[in-house]
Protein backbone atom coordinates (compact mmCIF):
# COMPACT_ATOMS: atom_id res chain seq x y z
CA UNK A 1 0.00 0.00 0.00
CA UNK A 2 1.27 3.54 -0.39
CA UNK A 3 1.71 5.86 1.95
CA UNK A 4 -1.13 8.58 2.16
CA UNK A 5 0.32 11.53 1.00
CA UNK A 6 0.47 14.99 3.22
CA UNK A 7 -1.70 18.26 1.29
CA UNK A 8 0.12 20.96 0.76
CA UNK A 9 -0.55 23.36 3.77
CA UNK A 10 0.62 26.33 4.93
CA UNK A 11 0.26 27.37 8.43
CA UNK A 12 1.00 30.82 9.52
CA UNK A 13 2.47 30.87 13.14
CA UNK A 14 -0.03 31.62 15.45
CA UNK A 15 -1.88 28.08 13.88
CA UNK A 16 1.37 26.66 14.54
CA UNK A 17 2.18 27.65 17.89
CA UNK A 18 -2.00 26.37 18.68
CA UNK A 19 -1.37 23.13 17.27
CA UNK A 20 1.36 22.60 19.87
CA UNK A 21 -0.34 24.29 22.96
CA UNK A 22 -3.19 21.90 22.21
CA UNK A 23 -1.24 19.22 22.11
CA UNK A 24 0.19 19.76 25.12
CA UNK A 25 -2.97 20.66 27.00
CA UNK A 26 -4.09 17.22 25.54
CA UNK A 27 -1.57 15.59 27.31
CA UNK A 28 -2.20 17.21 30.87
CA UNK A 29 -5.69 16.83 30.56
CA UNK A 30 -4.99 12.84 29.61
CA UNK A 31 -3.30 12.44 32.25
CA UNK A 32 -3.75 14.79 35.09
CA UNK A 33 -6.92 12.83 36.83
CA UNK A 34 -4.48 10.22 37.78
CA UNK A 35 -2.55 12.61 39.63
CA UNK A 36 -4.05 14.20 42.35
CA UNK A 37 -5.99 10.26 44.13
CA UNK A 38 -2.91 9.18 45.03
CA UNK A 39 -1.99 12.11 47.59
CA UNK A 40 -5.31 12.10 48.62
CA UNK A 41 -5.65 8.27 49.24
CA UNK A 42 -5.74 8.84 53.22
CA UNK A 43 -8.53 11.75 53.40
CA UNK A 44 -10.85 9.54 51.00
CA UNK A 45 -10.36 6.77 52.63
CA UNK A 46 -11.19 8.03 55.99
CA UNK A 47 -14.04 10.14 54.39
CA UNK A 48 -15.57 6.78 53.09
CA UNK A 49 -14.34 4.32 55.92
CA UNK A 50 -12.55 2.65 52.52
CA UNK A 51 -10.22 -0.20 53.76
CA UNK A 52 -6.40 -0.06 52.15
CA UNK A 53 -7.52 -2.71 49.72
CA UNK A 54 -10.27 -0.48 48.48
CA UNK A 55 -8.32 2.56 48.02
CA UNK A 56 -5.70 0.76 46.38
CA UNK A 57 -8.60 -0.21 43.89
CA UNK A 58 -9.18 3.65 43.01
CA UNK A 59 -5.35 3.77 41.59
CA UNK A 60 -5.13 0.45 39.63
CA UNK A 61 -9.36 1.14 38.13
CA UNK A 62 -8.08 3.36 36.42
CA UNK A 63 -5.17 1.81 34.30
CA UNK A 64 -7.07 -1.18 33.89
CA UNK A 65 -9.96 0.95 32.47
CA UNK A 66 -7.55 2.53 30.15
CA UNK A 67 -6.22 -1.11 29.18
CA UNK A 68 -9.82 -2.15 28.37
CA UNK A 69 -10.66 0.76 26.35
CA UNK A 70 -7.35 1.38 24.03
CA UNK A 71 -8.50 -1.17 21.54
CA UNK A 72 -11.67 0.83 21.07
CA UNK A 73 -9.74 4.17 20.09
CA UNK A 74 -9.46 3.06 16.51
CA UNK A 75 -13.03 1.68 15.90
CA UNK A 76 -14.17 5.13 17.19
CA UNK A 77 -11.48 7.02 15.45
CA UNK A 78 -13.34 5.23 12.16
CA UNK A 79 -16.60 6.40 12.78
CA UNK A 80 -16.34 9.63 14.01
CA UNK A 81 -12.70 10.88 12.57
CA UNK A 82 -9.77 10.91 15.22
CA UNK A 83 -10.53 15.02 15.63
CA UNK A 84 -14.27 14.80 16.33
CA UNK A 85 -13.46 11.90 18.21
CA UNK A 86 -10.68 13.90 20.93
CA UNK A 87 -13.41 16.57 20.92
CA UNK A 88 -16.57 13.75 22.91
CA UNK A 89 -13.28 12.53 24.59
CA UNK A 90 -12.84 15.86 26.37
CA UNK A 91 -16.10 15.86 26.76
CA UNK A 92 -16.53 12.93 28.62
CA UNK A 93 -13.66 13.62 30.32
CA UNK A 94 -14.62 16.61 31.64
CA UNK A 95 -18.36 15.34 32.68
CA UNK A 96 -16.58 12.55 35.04
CA UNK A 97 -13.91 15.24 37.02
CA UNK A 98 -16.81 17.60 37.31
CA UNK A 99 -19.09 14.53 38.70
CA UNK A 100 -16.81 14.08 41.77
CA UNK A 101 -17.78 17.37 43.18
CA UNK A 102 -20.90 15.27 44.11
CA UNK A 103 -19.64 12.21 44.62
CA UNK A 104 -20.74 10.39 48.25
CA UNK A 105 -20.10 7.18 47.89
CA UNK A 106 -17.15 4.54 46.88
CA UNK A 107 -19.33 3.00 44.20
CA UNK A 108 -19.84 6.56 42.90
CA UNK A 109 -16.73 7.63 43.12
CA UNK A 110 -15.19 4.05 41.06
CA UNK A 111 -17.93 5.18 38.28
CA UNK A 112 -16.29 8.29 37.34
CA UNK A 113 -12.68 6.77 38.02
CA UNK A 114 -13.79 3.81 35.08
CA UNK A 115 -14.99 6.66 33.16
CA UNK A 116 -12.43 8.80 33.21
CA UNK A 117 -10.17 5.94 32.65
CA UNK A 118 -11.97 4.97 29.60
CA UNK A 119 -11.86 8.25 28.16
CA UNK A 120 -8.00 8.31 28.53
CA UNK A 121 -7.74 5.17 27.26
CA UNK A 122 -9.32 5.81 23.96
CA UNK A 123 -7.78 9.30 23.95
CA UNK A 124 -4.16 7.85 24.28
CA UNK A 125 -4.82 5.84 21.23
CA UNK A 126 -6.22 8.33 19.04
CA UNK A 127 -3.42 10.82 19.56
CA UNK A 128 -0.86 9.38 16.96
CA UNK A 129 -3.69 9.76 14.28
CA UNK A 130 -4.60 12.71 15.22
CA UNK A 131 -0.70 13.79 15.09
CA UNK A 132 -0.41 12.00 11.94
CA UNK A 133 -3.57 14.05 10.30
CA UNK A 134 -2.35 17.80 11.83
CA UNK A 135 0.94 17.96 11.83
CA UNK A 136 3.29 17.55 8.84
CA UNK A 137 6.22 14.44 9.10
CA UNK A 138 8.96 16.84 10.22
CA UNK A 139 7.13 17.90 13.50
CA UNK A 140 6.00 14.88 14.57
CA UNK A 141 8.93 14.57 17.05
CA UNK A 142 8.44 17.90 18.31
CA UNK A 143 4.19 17.76 18.82
CA UNK A 144 4.35 14.23 20.70
CA UNK A 145 7.03 15.79 22.72
CA UNK A 146 5.44 18.43 24.02
CA UNK A 147 2.28 16.35 24.35
CA UNK A 148 4.46 13.57 26.50
CA UNK A 149 5.83 16.87 28.74
CA UNK A 150 1.82 17.76 28.73
CA UNK A 151 1.22 14.33 30.53
CA UNK A 152 3.87 14.51 32.98
CA UNK A 153 3.58 18.00 34.12
CA UNK A 154 -0.69 17.09 34.10
CA UNK A 155 0.47 14.58 36.49
CA UNK A 156 2.49 16.41 38.64
CA UNK A 157 0.53 19.24 38.95
CA UNK A 158 -2.12 17.43 39.91
CA UNK A 159 -0.48 15.78 42.27
CA UNK A 160 1.52 19.44 43.70
CA UNK A 161 -2.41 20.99 43.84
CA UNK A 162 -4.61 18.11 45.23
CA UNK A 163 -3.59 18.22 48.94
CA UNK A 164 -3.30 22.32 49.48
CA UNK A 165 -7.01 22.81 47.66
CA UNK A 166 -8.28 19.77 50.05
CA UNK A 167 -6.64 21.70 53.22
CA UNK A 168 -8.32 25.25 51.82
CA UNK A 169 -11.95 23.75 51.75
CA UNK A 170 -11.78 20.94 54.35
CA UNK A 171 -12.96 18.80 51.26
CA UNK A 172 -10.98 16.25 48.69
CA UNK A 173 -13.73 16.57 46.21
CA UNK A 174 -13.04 20.15 44.78
CA UNK A 175 -9.34 18.83 45.06
CA UNK A 176 -10.47 16.73 41.90
CA UNK A 177 -13.37 18.03 39.72
CA UNK A 178 -10.96 21.26 39.37
CA UNK A 179 -9.58 19.39 36.88
CA UNK A 180 -13.21 19.25 34.64
CA UNK A 181 -12.52 23.31 34.16
CA UNK A 182 -8.87 22.20 32.41
CA UNK A 183 -10.28 19.78 30.45
CA UNK A 184 -13.05 21.73 29.43
CA UNK A 185 -10.49 24.90 28.40
CA UNK A 186 -8.50 22.35 26.26
CA UNK A 187 -11.78 21.00 24.73
CA UNK A 188 -12.43 25.03 23.69
CA UNK A 189 -8.65 25.15 22.45
CA UNK A 190 -8.92 22.22 20.28
CA UNK A 191 -12.36 23.30 19.00
CA UNK A 192 -10.27 26.40 18.03
CA UNK A 193 -7.95 24.61 16.21
CA UNK A 194 -10.48 22.07 13.93
CA UNK A 195 -12.14 25.82 13.47
CA UNK A 196 -8.77 27.42 12.24
CA UNK A 197 -6.80 24.72 10.11
CA UNK A 198 -6.82 22.46 7.88
CA UNK A 199 -5.53 18.79 8.34
CA UNK A 200 -2.05 18.09 6.48
CA UNK A 201 -3.07 14.49 5.71
CA UNK A 202 -5.59 12.77 3.87
CA UNK A 203 -7.63 11.73 6.74
CA UNK A 204 -11.10 9.46 7.24
CA UNK A 205 -11.43 9.50 3.47
CA UNK A 206 -9.86 6.79 3.16
CA UNK A 207 -9.98 3.37 0.95
CA UNK A 208 -10.87 0.20 1.89
CA UNK A 209 -7.17 -1.60 1.95
CA UNK A 210 -6.54 1.57 4.47
CA UNK A 211 -8.75 0.70 7.14
CA UNK A 212 -7.59 -3.24 6.58
CA UNK A 213 -4.17 -1.90 7.55
CA UNK A 214 -5.32 -0.94 10.97
CA UNK A 215 -7.57 -3.82 11.79
CA UNK A 216 -6.64 -5.69 14.48
CA UNK A 217 -5.79 -8.95 12.95
CA UNK A 218 -3.67 -7.79 10.50
CA UNK A 219 -1.95 -5.44 12.69
CA UNK A 220 -1.25 -8.10 15.15
CA UNK A 221 0.35 -9.90 11.77
CA UNK A 222 2.80 -7.22 11.53
CA UNK A 223 6.58 -7.35 12.69
CA UNK A 224 6.43 -3.49 12.81
CA UNK A 225 3.71 -3.20 14.77
CA UNK A 226 5.12 -5.83 17.17
CA UNK A 227 8.35 -3.50 17.06
CA UNK A 228 6.30 -0.25 18.10
CA UNK A 229 4.42 -2.22 20.41
CA UNK A 230 7.42 -4.05 22.22
CA UNK A 231 9.69 -0.82 22.75
CA UNK A 232 6.20 1.40 23.76
CA UNK A 233 5.06 -1.02 26.70
CA UNK A 234 8.33 -1.61 28.24
CA UNK A 235 9.38 1.53 28.46
CA UNK A 236 5.98 2.30 29.67
CA UNK A 237 6.20 -0.63 32.31
CA UNK A 238 9.58 0.52 33.53
CA UNK A 239 8.32 4.27 34.01
CA UNK A 240 4.98 2.65 36.15
CA UNK A 241 6.63 0.58 38.09
CA UNK A 242 9.54 2.93 39.10
CA UNK A 243 6.25 5.37 40.12
CA UNK A 244 5.12 2.84 42.20
CA UNK A 245 8.46 1.90 44.07
CA UNK A 246 10.93 4.42 44.03
CA UNK A 247 10.51 5.48 47.03
CA UNK A 248 9.28 1.97 49.06
CA UNK A 249 12.28 0.13 47.35
CA UNK A 250 15.18 2.91 48.41
CA UNK A 251 13.57 3.16 51.72
CA UNK A 252 13.85 -0.68 52.29
CA UNK A 253 17.68 -0.71 51.18
CA UNK A 254 18.34 1.68 54.14
CA UNK A 255 17.86 5.34 52.64
CA UNK A 256 16.06 8.25 54.34
CA UNK A 257 12.30 9.02 53.46
CA UNK A 258 13.36 11.98 52.17
CA UNK A 259 16.58 10.82 50.21
CA UNK A 260 13.98 8.32 48.58
CA UNK A 261 11.58 11.19 47.48
CA UNK A 262 14.59 13.47 45.96
CA UNK A 263 15.40 10.44 43.63
CA UNK A 264 12.04 9.91 43.16
CA UNK A 265 11.72 13.94 41.96
CA UNK A 266 14.93 13.52 40.29
CA UNK A 267 13.71 10.94 38.13
CA UNK A 268 10.27 13.03 36.83
CA UNK A 269 12.45 15.65 36.24
CA UNK A 270 14.84 14.51 34.07
CA UNK A 271 11.87 12.34 32.11
CA UNK A 272 10.12 15.39 31.94
CA UNK A 273 12.60 16.88 29.77
CA UNK A 274 13.75 13.69 28.03
CA UNK A 275 9.93 13.30 27.26
CA UNK A 276 10.64 16.90 25.22
CA UNK A 277 14.03 16.77 23.67
CA UNK A 278 14.33 13.02 22.41
CA UNK A 279 11.23 13.28 20.11
CA UNK A 280 13.10 16.55 18.51
CA UNK A 281 16.28 14.38 17.98
CA UNK A 282 14.75 11.81 16.15
CA UNK A 283 13.27 14.85 13.77
CA UNK A 284 16.23 16.15 12.62
CA UNK A 285 18.50 13.17 11.87
CA UNK A 286 18.70 12.19 8.46
CA UNK A 287 19.54 8.13 8.36
CA UNK A 288 17.57 5.62 9.17
CA UNK A 289 20.52 4.24 11.09
CA UNK A 290 21.37 7.71 13.13
CA UNK A 291 17.13 7.11 14.04
CA UNK A 292 18.19 3.35 15.44
CA UNK A 293 20.47 4.97 17.40
CA UNK A 294 18.32 7.23 18.93
CA UNK A 295 15.95 4.73 19.86
CA UNK A 296 18.19 2.77 21.96
CA UNK A 297 19.55 5.62 23.94
CA UNK A 298 16.38 5.24 26.39
CA UNK A 299 16.89 1.64 26.41
CA UNK A 300 20.30 1.34 27.08
CA UNK A 301 19.86 3.92 30.06
CA UNK A 302 17.35 1.72 31.58
CA UNK A 303 19.11 -1.55 31.52
CA UNK A 304 22.00 0.17 33.25
CA UNK A 305 19.87 1.85 35.56
CA UNK A 306 18.43 -1.03 36.85
CA UNK A 307 21.56 -3.05 37.19
CA UNK A 308 22.40 -0.21 39.50
CA UNK A 309 19.83 -0.20 41.55
CA UNK A 310 20.11 -4.34 41.87
CA UNK A 311 23.73 -4.28 42.25
CA UNK A 312 24.11 -1.10 44.64
CA UNK A 313 20.88 0.77 45.21
CA UNK A 314 21.99 3.18 47.88
CA UNK A 315 25.49 4.71 46.37
CA UNK A 316 23.80 4.50 42.91
CA UNK A 317 20.78 5.71 43.65
CA UNK A 318 20.90 9.27 41.88
CA UNK A 319 22.25 8.31 38.91
CA UNK A 320 20.03 5.24 38.59
CA UNK A 321 16.99 7.75 38.66
CA UNK A 322 18.35 9.67 36.59
CA UNK A 323 18.99 7.24 34.15
CA UNK A 324 15.64 5.92 34.52
CA UNK A 325 14.26 9.29 33.56
CA UNK A 326 15.78 9.23 30.37
CA UNK A 327 15.04 5.79 29.49
CA UNK A 328 10.76 5.91 30.79
CA UNK A 329 10.24 9.07 29.60
CA UNK A 330 12.38 9.72 26.52
CA UNK A 331 11.38 6.30 25.62
CA UNK A 332 7.74 7.01 26.27
CA UNK A 333 7.74 10.10 23.60
CA UNK A 334 10.23 8.28 21.13
CA UNK A 335 7.57 5.11 20.85
CA UNK A 336 4.57 7.64 20.71
CA UNK A 337 6.46 9.18 17.65
CA UNK A 338 6.94 5.74 15.96
CA UNK A 339 3.47 5.11 15.86
CA UNK A 340 3.15 8.33 13.68
CA UNK A 341 5.62 7.67 11.64
CA UNK A 342 5.06 4.24 10.79
CA UNK A 343 1.32 4.65 9.96
CA UNK A 344 0.51 4.98 6.47
CA UNK A 345 -2.92 7.35 7.56
CA UNK A 346 -4.70 8.31 10.34
CA UNK A 347 -6.79 5.29 10.33
CA UNK A 348 -3.60 3.35 10.35
CA UNK A 349 -2.67 5.51 13.21
CA UNK A 350 -5.87 4.75 14.94
CA UNK A 351 -5.81 1.20 14.97
CA UNK A 352 -1.80 1.01 15.21
CA UNK A 353 -2.10 3.37 18.63
CA UNK A 354 -5.27 1.10 20.03
CA UNK A 355 -2.85 -2.33 20.11
CA UNK A 356 0.16 -0.20 21.29
CA UNK A 357 -1.79 1.37 24.11
CA UNK A 358 -3.74 -1.94 25.20
CA UNK A 359 -0.42 -3.88 25.63
CA UNK A 360 1.12 -0.81 27.60
CA UNK A 361 -1.56 -0.33 29.77
CA UNK A 362 -2.12 -3.73 30.50
CA UNK A 363 1.33 -4.48 31.30
CA UNK A 364 1.91 -1.68 33.32
CA UNK A 365 -1.53 -2.61 35.53
CA UNK A 366 0.38 -5.69 35.89
CA UNK A 367 4.12 -5.39 36.22
CA UNK A 368 3.82 -2.79 39.63
CA UNK A 369 1.66 -6.01 41.27
CA UNK A 370 3.82 -8.53 40.31
CA UNK A 371 7.23 -6.61 41.27
CA UNK A 372 5.65 -5.77 44.68
CA UNK A 373 4.71 -9.85 44.67
CA UNK A 374 8.01 -10.86 43.73
CA UNK A 375 9.78 -8.68 46.40
CA UNK A 376 7.11 -9.57 48.96
CA UNK A 377 7.91 -13.37 48.14
CA UNK A 378 11.97 -13.30 47.85
CA UNK A 379 12.05 -10.18 50.45
CA UNK A 380 13.97 -8.09 48.06
CA UNK A 381 13.52 -5.83 45.04
CA UNK A 382 15.96 -7.13 43.42
CA UNK A 383 14.38 -10.16 41.16
CA UNK A 384 11.91 -7.76 39.90
CA UNK A 385 14.11 -5.27 38.86
CA UNK A 386 16.55 -8.03 37.20
CA UNK A 387 13.06 -8.98 35.37
CA UNK A 388 12.34 -5.72 34.11
CA UNK A 389 16.37 -5.50 32.48
CA UNK A 390 16.39 -8.76 30.70
CA UNK A 391 13.25 -7.44 29.58
CA UNK A 392 14.39 -4.50 28.46
CA UNK A 393 17.65 -6.01 26.94
CA UNK A 394 15.64 -8.01 25.23
CA UNK A 395 13.43 -5.39 23.57
CA UNK A 396 16.96 -3.58 22.98
CA UNK A 397 18.21 -6.79 20.82
CA UNK A 398 15.11 -6.73 19.02
CA UNK A 399 14.99 -3.22 18.18
CA UNK A 400 18.59 -3.32 17.14
CA UNK A 401 17.73 -6.47 14.57
CA UNK A 402 14.71 -5.69 13.20
CA UNK A 403 14.04 -1.72 12.92
CA UNK A 404 16.53 -0.84 9.89
CA UNK A 405 14.47 -3.59 8.48
CA UNK A 406 10.61 -2.62 8.92
CA UNK A 407 11.09 1.44 9.24
CA UNK A 408 8.79 2.71 6.21
CA UNK A 409 10.53 4.88 3.55
CA UNK A 410 9.02 8.03 2.90
CA UNK A 411 10.02 10.08 -0.19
Amino acid sequence: MTDAPDLEVTRSRTQAALLLVAFFMLGMSLRGALGGISVLLPMIGDDLDLSPTQQGALTSVALVSMAAAAPWGARVGRRLGPDAALGWVLAILALAEAARFLTTTLAGLLATVVAVGVAMGIGSTLIPAAVRRRVVRDRYGLTTGLHGAGMAIGVASAAAVALPIADATGNWRPALGVWSVATALTGVVWWLVLRTTRPVAVGSELTSSDVLVGSPVRLYRSAAAWLVTGYSAVVMVIGFTVLAWMPTMFVAEGLSLGAATTNLVLFQVIQLGSMTVFPIIIDRVATVRARLCVLLVPLGAAVIALALLIVAPVSTGAPAATLLGFGAGGGTALGMTLIARFASSDVHAAGLGSMVFAVSFTASALSPVLVGLSAQLTGSFAYGLGALALLALAVFVMVSVAFTRVEPRYP
